[in-house]
């Protein structure tokens, strides 16, 4: 029996052990899992409300994610914050550079990336600084986690693999800036940036395996499930790509006034649920590609859409949190926060992590929405 070291163990329980149930499990990574699927089996309360808010700074653009127990969640003005997750209340505050991205949890330590191009490695608890790493390129997008490796893009035009002690593993140029989350599946990374290609990556040996040429930039995250991948562009598709074949399977784009996919894909086996620029919610049939429905919102999309069960949760600039029948696309219920919803949706279990991007003297505030 092959025995794994402390950290591996951890990650394995944390990614192996089913993430979705009753209780309040881990929502430790941008979009949930490695292969940013966003789509849970728990339903969600039939009406949200709010539980508590916590005021984190001004600019929130960034996701929450958490181990559990805590929240994690970074913001423009150069903070750190830990929430608990139970009442709200803030655990510690550390100062750091902008932060856009979400941070990534791994073992003991939530990793993050901030706009003057440093990876910050926090102990959970207290956070403590275990260690730092100068990229010398802004980080937009969040960081990824195998268990064993840290990857995460930058603006100096390459994609990182990282040790647990924030060593430099590999180094992958690409030709333009990277934004969004690096997806992990089948001991693979996958990232698709500003210069328009898919690059298929071996973890291990970050050496690329295949790579598929896109119709435009990408400033969101790929999602995977099974043998397919799917990948809005900034011009104004969606394209599945099967992985094995590494080629496109189909694309879209709407008829009717079509606008740049800043946001990430939520997938199941039937359906792909996205949000755009042209302020709607697109939901498009998994094997086909064609249109479902749609739901017009007051605000560009560029926040992540997550599934809950029967429902999809979605995040607008127009200040509103929408929740919508999966099948449908129907309005079950629209909560209205405190300024425009940059970032994406977590899930805590039944109950819903968002954030706002107010900008005024409070600045934006942590949510936690479920049942009273």
């Amino acid at each position: 029996m092959k025995f794994l070291p402390p950290v591996c163990l951890v990650l394995s329980l944390i990614f192996v052990a089913p993430l979705w149930g009753d209780s309040v499990l881990a929502w430790p990574i941008f979009r949930g899992t490695p292969a940013q699927t966003a789509a849970s089996t728990t339903s969600i309360a039939d009406k949200l409300d709010v539980l508590w808010s916590f005021y984190a700074g001004d600019g929130v653009e960034a996701t929450p994610v958490h181990d559990g127990k805590t929240v994690f969640l970074g913001t423009l003005d150069g903070k750190f914050h830990a929430v608990n997750l139970a009442d709200g209340k803030l655990v510690w505050t550390v100062k750091t550079g902008p932060i856009r991205a979400a941070a990534c949890i791994l073992a003991d330590l939530v990793v993050v990336g901030d706009a003057d191009g440093k990876v910050v490695a926090f102990e959970k608890a207290k956070g403590a600084i275990k260690w730092t790493l100068d990229t010398m390129g802004e980080i937009s997008g969040g960081a990824n986690t195998d268990g064993t490796s840290i990857l995460l893009g930058t603006h100096d035009n390459s994609l990182y693999c990282l040790d647990p002690l924030g060593k430099v593993r590999w180094k992958f140029p690409m030709e333009g800036p990277f934004y969004g989350t690096p997806a992990i599946a089948h001991g693979k990374t996958f990232a698709a940036g500003c210069d328009s290609t898919l690059h298929i990556i071996d973890i291990e040996s970050g050496k690329e395996v295949a790579s598929v040429a896109l119709n435009g930039q990408t400033g969101a995250s790929a999602s995977i499930l099974g043998d397919k991948l799917y990948v809005g562009t900034m011009s104004k598709e969606v394209q599945a790509i099967q992985i094995k074949q590494a080629k496109a399977d189909w694309t879209f784009s709407p008829e009717v006034r079509p606008a740049e996919f800043r946001a990430s894909a939520s997938v199941t086996q039937e359906l792909v649920i996205i949000g755009a620029r042209d302020k709607r919610v697109h939901a498009l049939d998994a094997v086909t590609g064609k249109p479902r429905w749609s739901f017009l919102t007051g605000g560009w999309v560029d926040g992540s859409p997550v599934i809950a069960a029967k429902k999809v949760i979605a995040p607008s600039l127009d200040g509103n949190l929408y929740v919508l029948g999966l099948e449908k696309g129907e309005l079950l219920q629209k909560v209205v926060l405190d300024g425009p919803i940059a970032g994406s949706v977590g899930l805590a279990g039944n109950r819903v992590l968002v954030a706002s991007d107010r900008k005024d003297e409070k600045g934006g505030t942590l949510f936690l929405l479920g049942e009273k």
